[in-house]
């Protein structure tokens, strides 16, 4: 059985490793429409200024969960919009929020390095998992 002392040293131990993933910064000074970047299962893609997009949305984390891996964030002066809806689906399945920004912003994650990312308005999308999406083919 583990003493609290060592607990704790573990603790502080895995902590700092966190700290120290997302100290790494890729700042990435342009983008034209259609480039991309891609964090861990997050693609943020460049798209034209006057793409459409859905109504406001508040929360700024770009994949939807609560485990750590989906905490992918938008930080900065950045505003977030729902994907496109045709009727009551998605257009996309994969579509993620658009995000316009003001200004330079960036994608964080606790256990990816982040990205800060030029003014300009983008889509998110998710990667497939092929293994999900056969169990819900069979």
């Amino acid at each position: 059985m583990n003493s609290i002392i060592e607990i704790h040293a573990a603790i502080e131990g895995f902590a700092s490793r966190i700290t120290e993933s997302r100290t790494s910064m890729r700042s990435i000074p342009s983008m034209e429409i259609g480039d991309y970047i891609r964090q861990g299962d997050v693609y943020v893609t460049r798209i034209a200024d006057n793409s459409k997009h859905g109504a406001k949305i508040t929360s700024r984390q770009l994949a939807q969960g609560s485990s750590n891996g989906s905490r992918h964030m938008a930080e900065g002066p950045i505003s977030l919009f729902a994907p496109i809806k045709v009727g009551n689906r998605v257009k996309d399945a994969l579509a993620g929020p658009v995000i316009v920004a003001d200004d330079r912003w960036t994608v964080a994650h606790p256990e990816h390095a982040d990205f800060g990312l030029p003014a300009g308005t983008f889509q998110v999308s998710y990667q497939l998992d092929w293994a999900s999406q056969q169990k819900v083919n069979d």
